[in-house]
Parts: C-alpha cells; sequence; structure tokens
C-alpha cells in the first residue's frame, strides 16, 4: 500500500483518522475503530527449534477479565531459544503499542489503555492497573517516563500525562490537545517533545504537569508524517515519513531546522548513540545515519528487515539495535555502524507483530499485537576487550585520544568499537570520553571502562 498516496484520498473523516493512524508505528489497524470485542485464531507457529504450538484464541478485549495482582491469559505455547534471546514470559493483554520500563513497572499503552505490569519477576509478569485512555477520541501510541509520571501520545487527544507515583492507582493529571495526531514522544528539561503526525514536532512546556502549555512547534513538509523523536545535545531527531529532521531546540520557543536524510522507506521509530541516529524505516529496515554534523547527515549504514516485514521501533543497549518488525524482534550488531550484522531474533506468537521494544535489566520488553513478551537478551558485542581502546588496535594510549579529538571535533572517522570509545561508560560517545582519556594519558586519571557492553 501506498501510504502518501491513501492520505491524499478525501474520504469521511473517520477513514481519514484510520489512514494516518496506519502512517506511524501504531498497531491500529482498519478493523480497530470501533472497538468492538473480537476474537481472534492465532496461526500455527513455526518455533526456532521446535514444533509448532496448537492454535490458541485470543481475545482482542482479555482486559474485560481484568484483576489486579493476578498474571494475564497464558500464550499456550513457550518459544524457544534463537540466538541470543530467550523466551521469559508474557502478559497477553491485548494490543500494545509501546512500553517502557521504571524500576519493577512495565507502563504499557495499549489502543485505548495504560496498563501497568509488575515486572519484578519478568517471567511472570503481573497486571497492577489499567486506565481508559479512549476519551476523546484516544488511541495510546507512545509513552515516556519522568518524576513519577507517565506521559502518554495519545493519537487524536494528544498529550496525557498520569501521575503513577501510586502504580496500582494511575491517576490523569494534565492534558494538552495537539493539533495533529500524536505518535511518539521524549522528555527533558521540563519540555515533552511530541511527534504530532501531520503538525510536525510540539514543544510542550510539561513544568507543571497539571497544566501543560504550548511552547513551540516545527511542522513536517508536505503531507509527511513526524512518527517518532529522540533528543541529543540541543537538537531533537524526528523520525517521519520521508525520512529523518534535525531540529536545533536550543529555543524551545523558536525551534528551527538543521538538517535532514530521506530514507528509502518511511522512518518510524528513532534511537542516538555515538553520534549516529538509528531508524525504523518500514519497508528498508534500519538505516544509520551520521549525524555528527547535524546540519549534514549522511548514510553510513542499513541492514535490512527479510521479505516483507517492515521495522516499527528500535532501541539501543551493548553496541546492538533492537528492531522491532512486522515478526518480532531482529538483533543487529552495530558496533561497527557502516556493516552492521545480525546477532539473533525472535519471532513473536502466531498472528503477532512487534512495534517497540525496551531494554532493561538483560531482559527485552516487547511492545506486541498480543501484548508484551519479556526476552532474556544476552546480545552484547565483544569489541570491547580493552576498555578506552576506540581503534581497537588492542592497547589503550594517545593514539585513542586522537582519533577521540579528530571525532569531536573535526568530524573524524568513527571509532572503530564505539563500546571501548565510551571511556566513561556512560552508554554514550562524546566529548566527556576524550576528556576521561586525557586525564588517563597525560595525568594518571582513572582507568577507562568499558562502554556498554561491559567488560
Amino acid at each position: 500500500m501506498n501510504y502518501r498516496s491513501a492520505l491524499m484520498t478525501n474520504t469521511t473523516i473517520s477513514l481519514i483518522s484510520v489512514a494516518l493512524l496506519l502512517v506511524c508505528h501504531t498497531g491500529l489497524r482498519a478493523g480497530d475503530a470501533g472497538g468492538s470485542s473480537q476474537t481472534i485464531a492465532s496461526q500455527a507457529l513455526q518455533l526456532p527449534g521446535g514444533a509448532p504450538p496448537a492454535p490458541s484464541f485470543l481475545r482482542r478485549d482479555a482486559l474485560s477479565q481484568f484483576t489486579p495482582g493476578q498474571p494475564g491469559p497464558a500464550s499456550a505455547q513457550t518459544p524457544a531459544a534463537d540466538s541470543c534471546l530467550q523466551y521469559d514470559g508474557d502478559a497477553l493483554w491485548g494490543e500494545v503499542n509501546d512500553v517502557t520500563v521504571a524500576g519493577n513497572y512495565a507502563y504499557c499503552v495499549l489502543t485505548y489503555r495504560l496498563l501497568i505490569l509488575d515486572v519484578s519477576n519478568p517471567a511472570a509478569p503481573l497486571k497492577i492497573s489499567r486506565l481508559y485512555l479512549g476519551a476523546n477520541g484516544g488511541s495510546g501510541q507512545g509513552i515516556a517516563m519522568a518524576g513519577g509520571y507517565a506521559y502518554v501520545a495519545d493519537g487524536h487527544a494528544g498529550l496525557q500525562i498520569i501521575d503513577v507515583s501510586n502504580p496500582a492507582a494511575p491517576t490523569p493529571t494534565g492534558s494538552y490537545d495537539t493539533p495533529g495526531l500524536a505518535y511518539g514522544l521524549a522528555l527533558a528539561g521540563g519540555y515533552a517533545y511530541v511527534a504530532d503526525g501531520a503538525t510536525g514536532l510540539q514543544i510542550i512546556d510539561v513544568s507543571n504537569p497539571a497544566a501543560p502549555t504550548l511552547t513551540g512547534s516545527y511542522d513536517t513538509p508536505g503531507l509527511a508524517r513526524a512518527c517518532g523523536v529522540a533528543l541529543a545535545g540541543g537538537y531533537a531527531y524526528v523520525a517521519y515519513t520521508a525520512g529523518l529532521q534535525v531540529i536545533d531546540i536550543s529555543n524551545p520557543a523558536a525551534p528551527t531546522l538543521t538538517g535532514s536524510f530521506d530514507t528509502p522507506g518511511y522512518a518510524r521509530g528513532v534511537a542516538l548513540a555515538g553520534g549516529y541516529a538509528y531508524l525504523a524505516d518500514y519497508s528498508s529496515g534500519l538505516q544509520i545515519i551520521d549525524v555528527s554534523n547535524p546540519a549534514a547527515p549522511t548514510l553510513t549504514g542499513s541492514f535490512d528487515t527479510p521479505g516483507l516485514a517492515r521495522a516499527y521501533g528500535v532501541a539501543l543497549a551493548g553496541g546492538n539495535a533492537y528492531v522491532a518488525y512486522s515478526a518480532g524482534l531482529r538483533v543487529i550488531d552495530v558496533s561497527n555502524p557502516a556493516a552492521p550484522t545480525l546477532t539473533g531474533s525472535f519471532d513473536t506468537p502466531g498472528l503477532g507483530r512487534a512495534y517497540d521494544a525496551a531494554l532493561a535489566g538483560g531482559y527485552a520488553y516487547v511492545a506486541d499485537y498480543y501484548g508484551v513478551l519479556v526476552l532474556t537478551s544476552t546480545c552484547a558485542t565483544s569489541c570491547c576487550m580493552t576498555a578506552g581502546d576506540a581503534d581497537n588496535d588492542g592497547t589503550f594510549n594517545i593514539a585513542d585520544v586522537t582519533l577521540g579529538m579528530a571525532r569531536i571535533f573535526s568530524s573524524g572517522p568513527a571509532p572503530t568499537c564505539q563500546d571501548a570509545a565510551d571511556a566513561n561508560g556512560d552508554n554514550s560517545y562524546n566529548i566527556a570520553d576524550v576528556t576521561y582519556g586525557i586525564a588517563r594519558v597525560f595525568s594518571g586519571g582513572p582507568a577507562p571502562v568499558c562502554g556498554t557492553t561491559g567488560s
């Protein structure tokens, strides 16, 4: 289907709304618009290394059976391990569009609800509470956490702010109805940066969660839709249906375009690390863009999803990109961004498709068509054999510091092993790592640690 052409069709308002929701990394499909109860038969799935399970039936309205403190309906299958991913447990409570983890809780946005799970035992997630999000046309698409609040990109209803200081009793606190369809968001400095579909980036002051106000905005061009956003170094990196926009947000009231890059697919999600933007680019899989010069982003590498599979979301950890796509989760080694390679994969059950993933404590929490799947991840790259060894020659010395200075100050070549170059172990590569290295080499400062992979 050509989504750009579909969005130009002038039908009824409801059909246009459904078409717009299809553009980004949402799970909403035409058959969902009425919100009616459906029973869906899952097809037999050939699991990696095992026989297909017996067909099972899962209700899309399973939350009607909600009982706090109890596990969700069983998946009736035990997917086998595939490479570095191992199935642990699940909470099959309906179509989950996004998930984030804070402490012992997973916060999930379903099409019409916020669902909070206790994941202190990841193998047996327990439902703690739920909150209806469907008022005012809302349809939960993205979620971010800060200061005891859940910030939800709620489709037609814009931004919803929910007090989750007591996970057992989430309480609506404030809201802001954005002009478009809120798909994704990121938080920084008392602001929520909302990817708002046809109206681009909306910047909302949430310093008072009970009374959020609009501060600034930057529209996407033409019919393009903003689907996801990530923040770094005074810039908002917006994944939109034509690619990537880099927007200067140093003055949130007057954001300006700094640079852009058109991708071959339809960018849905974005994550940042080490001067690169990693885009889930729908039919074109993972696109890796060098944004060390925000004014002139350039393609560094790519890794396609198999066959007709579509990439919806991406998360980063341990030198790997975890790409949620229409058949499950793929783990791609991006320690050399110019030559990404497949590390592991996991097919989600039945007719499911994965929309996004959250990474915490060695687990991958996958937002899927049927619910949340919990996978143990041992997907770590091994390039960081020597901490601080940015050029991967087996030793840490002045050459590694020089490489870092060239990269940071004059857009020189990227470190051979980004995890090793992350000398202070804060999961990013920047001027702080160069300073750390200089202190070590010239004045006996603390020894480097082994970046995002550990050692």
